[in-house]
């Protein structure tokens, strides 16, 4: 019986985000033109709901975790592109760093890897106007 490593969406995402590297690299159809736009982008990202991702108490503790994506689009005509992003992130949040003593007595925390993939359309209606 073969077993199979499992994948996860980390693994997933660093796969995708190598094969655009190797596209990239070995000359991606139309680079040189101004009809795609590539880019990449990490930040970071905080959780803000019920419950606690900071606490001032004891100095300062902040659950922050990390954005990291690219974007691409290509226009399809001056009035008109397509754009892909691909974004992953983590949140987290605890009752332990709750100001509210009552939140604390509930003691939840969570952890959630987030990854997000869009596509969509962009219109530029000023661009197909012409004056003169």
């Amino acid at each position: 019986m073969e077993t199979r490593p499992i994948q996860t969406p980390v693994m997933r995402l660093r796969s995708v985000i190598g094969a655009i590297g190797v596209l990239v690299v070995l000359g991606w159809p139309g680079l040189g033109s101004a009809q795609l736009e590539l880019g990449v982008f990490a930040g970071v990202s905080n959780y803000q709901g019920d419950l606690a991702s900071y606490s001032t108490t004891d100095g300062l503790r902040i659950k922050l975790g990390p954005v990291i994506g690219g974007h691409a689009g290509y226009a399809v005509s001056p009035s008109f592109a397509l754009r892909a992003q691909l974004l992953y992130t983590r949140l987290s949040g605890d009752d332990a760093l709750a100001a509210n003593p009552e939140s604390r007595q509930r003691n939840l925390d969570f952890f959630a890897p987030v990854g997000q993939f869009v596509i969509g359309m962009e219109w530029s209606p000023s661009s197909s106007i012409r004056i003169g």
